[in-house]
């Protein structure tokens, strides 16, 4: 096919078909024109090439489907953690932090509340220890007045109030239990001294004067060391932690008096039971932890492996289907969402499976309708007639792959050539059918019969039996004399033949009365076929079309028209019937601008040189 001839730039084939030579062609160079002006290419067949997507991407044919199946045995051969594990690793994560944070918090709470309780009972203590040693003092003042001149007496008086005092000392801070006093599982020693000079003296102890070691001592609070606990008469307790022979002790002061000979009391607790406590409490708290943990990660690790089953599950379905099993079934394993999914794939692969069979069954269609296309190629024209003194040329563009149009040169004898075309009441293979049938009967009814009419009436006689009901052909069929310019016509319900006259510039239309072939049995048709003759003069063109010229639709739907068709073969009429149907199909192809095409297109014109 000659580029220049007005192929459409779409999917559909257009097809520009020439017929053999003749008898009463041109010489050698006739042959040679027609090869110039271009055979007609057939539409590719639908081959293997042209299979469902469906197919290749499930199989794994297509690209897209060969780099998913590889993904997925890619993510199947090198499978790192699980779903399952990381639920189960981040749930345990979360339980384990809660857990050490609340044990942590906990032991840090008791921890803070025994050392209050310590605290609370030390300050108790040592208050009424101070209270004692206030009562102390007003008896000792009241020894010495009354024996001011007797200190040996003052001496014997204090020595008595001192023992005196312990004993009540050792009451206050000492239990009785079952006859024999102890000393309590906190309380290390109480007692009561008085400054003397740079040093203290003891007034009196819980404990004999002489068990008081210099060690204790070094955990005496110090007025500048420790915590101080301020009291409501403004005086102050004293606090401070220490060891005693390896063992955690803590101190309180509480000043009774001040001055050179200040009177001071001091309590000395045990911590070790707070400490063995409190060791005690942070091994149960990281058992407890340890333990929370390890429950947690095994709870956790059966909790994700059950939600995650219908996952796993769902993956090898995935897997399966990604292998090319459409007919698998996927089950849902939960009514969750994981559920819904697993419901919504299996729905969505017996679609699959559904389109799967649809494009093998649109292929098979397909190479049905490629073979149809082949044949009804061989149908029409494989090259133009050339004549001396006549111009002839051809188009034809189907809507569909087949189409229903048909156009044919028909050599009668030497001097005249018939020359139809037709249009069928279908598109499709049934209306290819239709036209085939149509174009065997015109030809062999148009062998030997210089008449138009006489040949659409033999030929309506058998089509009309063997056409389906409701369907019928209309043709115009001209048989043109190439000695003498005259051409016989006749109209079977077909378009009107546009005449260009070059002598006047004008155009003519000529329509001889008739029905369409299969329209009518025989009588109805063979009253009212009619046949016209005209004479071509040189320079003069005819031109014969279907329908699908005047009725191609632009964008917004308007048709080209009947009008705007004569206009251009009036316009075009004198340049050679090649740049004629060129011209013409352009004009067409901008009217359509893209849009798809309605009808067949068919245009044969013959111009008188």
């Amino acid at each position: 096919m000659n580029p220049g001839r007005g192929r459409r730039k779409s999917d559909r084939p257009s097809l520009r078909r020439r017929s053999p030579a003749l008898p009463g062609q041109a010489g050698p160079g006739a042959e040679g024109a027609a090869d110039e002006a271009g055979a007609v290419g057939t539409p590719p067949p639908a081959d293997d090439a042209r299979s469902s997507r469906i197919l290749q991407a499930v199989q794994g044919v297509s690209p897209e489907g060969a780099a998913s199946r590889r993904a997925i045995s890619a993510t199947a051969s090198t499978q790192g953690m699980n779903l399952a594990v990381k639920f189960a690793l981040v749930i345990s994560g979360v339980s384990a932090f809660l857990m050490v944070t609340t044990g942590i918090t906990n032991y840090f709470q008791a921890k803070n509340a025994l050392d209050d309780e310590v605290d609370t009972r030390g300050k108790d203590l040592v208050l009424s220890v101070g209270e004692l040693a206030e009562l102390f003092r007003k008896n000792q003042a009241q020894i010495e007045a009354e024996n001011k001149d007797q200190p040996k007496l003052q001496e014997a008086d204090r020595r008595i109030l001192s023992e005196l005092y312990s004993e009540r000392l050792k009451t206050l801070v000492f239990i009785e239990a079952e006859g024999k006093p102890h000393q309590s599982a906190t309380v290390m020693n109480a007692f009561v001294t008085q400054r003397k000079g740079s040093s203290h003296g003891i007034l009196f102890s819980a404990k004999k004067t002489e068990d008081l070691r210099a060690s204790e001592q070094q955990i005496y609070p110090k007025d500048d060391q420790g915590t101080t606990f301020a009291l409501p008469e403004g005086r102050r307790i004293f606090k401070q932690d220490g060891t005693l022979d390896g063992i955690p002790v803590r101190g309180f002061k509480r000043e009774v008096s001040a001055g050179e000979d200040a009177v001071t009391a001091w309590v000395i607790l045990s911590a070790k039971q707070i400490e063995q406590t409190k060791t005690r409490l942070l091994v149960v708290t990281l058992i407890l932890a340890l333990v929370a943990i390890l429950v947690g990660i095994l709870i956790s690790f059966i909790l994700a492996s059950r939600v995650t089953k219908p996952v796993r599950k769902l993956v090898e379905d995935i897997a399966v289907v990604a292998a090319g099993d459409l007919a698998h079934r996927t089950i849902a394993q939960s009514k969750d969402e994981i559920g819904l999914l697993a419901a919504s794939f299996d729905a969505m692969t017996q679609n699959l499976a559904m389109a799967h069979d649809q494009e093998l069954e649109h292929k098979a269609q397909e190479h049905e309708l490629s073979i149809a296309t082949e044949i009804q190629s061989n149908l029409l024209p494989k090259k133009i007639p050339r004549y001396d003194g006549w111009d002839i040329d051809a188009f034809y563009q189907p809507s569909k792959q087949v189409g229903g149009d048909y156009y044919d040169f028909i050599q009668i004898d030497e001097q005249h050539v018939g020359i139809v075309v037709a249009d069928v009441s279908g598109k499709g293979v049934p209306g290819s059918l239709v036209m085939a049938m149509a174009r065997v009967l015109i030809r062999m009814e148009a062998q030997r019969n210089l008449s138009a009419a006489d040949t659409f009436i033999k030929t309506n006689r058998v089509l009309s039996k063997d056409i389906k009901r409701g369907m019928f052909v209309t043709a115009m069929y001209c048989i043109l004399d190439t000695k003498s310019g005259v051409i016989r016509v006749a109209s079977a319900g077909h378009n009107p033949m546009v005449i260009f006259r070059a002598q006047m510039g004008k155009v003519s239309l000529v329509n001889p009365h008739g029905i369409a072939l299969g329209f009518d049995k025989g009588p109805i048709f063979e009253r009212t076929i009619k046949e016209e003759k005209i004479q071509l003069n040189p320079g003069d063109r005819v031109v014969m079309y279907t329908d699908g010229v005047p009725e191609a639709m632009s964008p917004d739907h308007k048709e080209f028209g009947d009008e705007q068709f004569h206009r251009l073969a009036h316009s075009h009429g004198a340049k050679t019937s090649n740049q004629f149907i060129n011209l013409l199909v352009q004009e067409l192809e901008q009217w359509r601008g893209g849009s798809p095409q309605s009808d067949d297109i068919t245009i044969t014109t013959v111009k008188r040189q």
